[in-house]
């Protein structure tokens, strides 16, 4: 099993693959983009997201028919240069899902509008996502454990090896 590599066919496999990454290496080092920076029509206005804390959650009489269970969140913005300010957002466009609940960390960005454009039924801010880090963290943590408890030795060198990938 160790010597399939010394066979004609091996060897031509083993040449392949070796042209194929030296290309690959060629390819990324003819088309990296150095110094080049590629400017969209609303690049200088990207948006911004903040992270929030939510503080409160109310419903609120929806503005068409067709919506159900709508709701309005305060939030307190925990970092950013606004930090510390009272944020609202319409929180029923999380859908059913995902509720927003009294304690969730949040994303939110701001509603920037036009000069002169009429502010009414705009929220200031917009839910953009979830803060799921500590989750995620977990989450991480228990799959470790489990490869190396379960796969022992191997396990724990398949996750040196998925790490240096």
């Amino acid at each position: 099993m160790g010597t399939w590599w010394r066979s004609r066919a091996g060897a031509l496999a083993c040449g392949a693959v070796g042209a194929l990454a030296v290309a690959v290496i060629v390819a990324m080092a003819a088309l990296w983009p150095g110094d080049q920076t590629v400017k969209g029509p609303h690049a200088d206005r990207a948006v911004q997201e903040h992270e929030a804390k939510v503080v409160t959650v109310r419903r609120v009489p929806c503005q068409t028919p067709q919506q159900r269970r709508c709701a309005r969140a305060e939030a307190t913005l925990t970092d950013g240069p606004e930090r510390g300010k009272t944020a609202s957002f319409d929180a029923s466009t999380a859908g059913e899902a995902a509720s927003v609940d009294v304690g969730d960390r949040v994303f939110l960005a701001a509603n920037e509008l036009p000069d002169g454009a009429p502010l009414t039924g705009v929220e200031p801010y917009t839910l953009t996502g979830f803060q799921r880090h500590n989750a995620l963290l977990l989450l991480t943590a228990i799959f470790v454990g489990l490869v190396v408890v379960l796969g022992r030795l191997r396990g724990g060198l398949a996750l040196v090896g998925l790490g240096s990938a």
